[in-house]
């Protein structure tokens, strides 16, 4: 992976990490559940679909 693409990579994986994270935090759900969300949310390798999301919408002009 190129280093301008890896850099990117991060910085979009890290802009969809927080988005996930705000998201969580504004639910009312019990302790329980919401641990088992961010489980679910946060474990590895689960970055490839926003971070094409976000790319694509900035190749179409977009500003994700």
């Amino acid at each position: 992976m190129p280093a301008s693409l890896a850099t990117t990579w991060k910085r979009l994986a890290a802009q969809a990490d927080a988005a996930l994270d705000r998201a969580l935090a504004a639910g009312s759900w019990p302790a329980s559940l919401r641990k088992a969300m961010r489980y679910s949310v946060f474990a590895g390798g689960k970055r490839l679909r926003p971070v094409l999301c976000l790319m694509a919408a900035r190749s179409a002009g977009g500003r994700p």
